[in-house]
Order: C-alpha cells, then sequence, then structure tokens
C-alpha cells in the first residue's frame, strides 16, 4: 500500500467527514508465500515459543523477538519482542498488530 498520513478530514462547521483513500503499489510477495509464513506463524502459538498467546474459539499467528543490548550499553539488557495476527484465515480482516 502506498502510505498516507491521513485517514480522513473532518470539517468542523459542516461535520462532514472525506475519507483518503488507500492505493495498492503493488504486491511484495506472493500469495504462496505469504500462506507459508501465516502457517509459520500460527504454529508459534499452536507449538511453540508463543503459546501464551492461544485464545480458545480464536485463530493466531505470532513471531516472537529478542535483540541484545549493545556492547557499548551491556547494562540495558535484553528486549523481548511479540507480533501478532488473527484471524489468520482472512488477514485482510486481522486486528491491528500490536509489537509489545
Amino acid at each position: 500500500m502506498k502510505p498516507r498520513i491521513v485517514k480522513e478530514i473532518t470539517n468542523t462547521d459542516t461535520d462532514s467527514v472525506t475519507e483518503v483513500s488507500t492505493s495498492a503499489v503493488r504486491q511484495v510477495i506472493s500469495k504462496q508465500t505469504a500462506e507459508q509464513v501465516k502457517s509459520m506463524m500460527e504454529s508459534v502459538v499452536t507449538d511453540g515459543s508463543g503459546r501464551h498467546a492461544a485464545v480458545s474459539g480464536y485463530s493466531i499467528g505470532g513471531k516472537t523477538g529478542t535483540s541484545e543490548p549493545l556492547d557499548a550499553n551491556v547494562n540495558e539488557g535484553y528486549v523481548a519482542s511479540y507480533v501478532a495476527i488473527s484471524p489468520i484465515e482472512d488477514t485482510r480482516n486481522c486486528f491491528t498488530p500490536y509489537i509489545i
């Protein structure tokens, strides 16, 4: 998708709302690759290190990450991250991904 800064414009005098449309630029990865990545993300939740993110009745995919401190800041510690998507079957209507 082409990046955009404004989602909508509200005229405070008339309360009319004008939405700024999105536009597709190109397909970045193939459908087959996307399906493989979704499958791997789902297995992180069903069988892997993200299993605590599983919620009964929901299909969830996740990706864990860890970064190490820079040599100059070894006392800063590690940073762990996790990103999730749901539902796996229909990612066009998925929840907004959050990075924790």
